[in-house]
């Protein structure tokens, strides 16, 4: 992977491809679970709402969009921005 930004939330680590505004090319995601030590895809919504830097704040990704600047958090519960 090229130009890559990784976190760590819980007992998983969300790795995303490709973190500049706009986005040129398909972009990889993955989803790596420590416990079952599998790497599975990022869920589509995840992915496509990942538009900026990421911080990891208690146990929620956190998302600076580039552009406008405004702030969202990642709800796993309900696979939401």
């Amino acid at each position: 992977m090229a130009w890559y930004n990784a976190v760590v939330v819980g007992r998983r680590m969300f790795v995303m491809e490709g973190w500049w505004w706009p986005f040129c090319a398909f972009l990889r995601a993955g989803v790596y679970k420590v416990d079952q030590h599998v790497w599975e895809e990022m869920s589509k919504v995840m992915w496509e709402g990942w538009t900026g830097a990421s911080i990891v704040v208690g146990d929620r990704l956190i998302i600076t969009n580039y552009g406008d600047g405004r702030v969202k958090a990642y709800d796993a519960v309900s696979d939401a921005w």
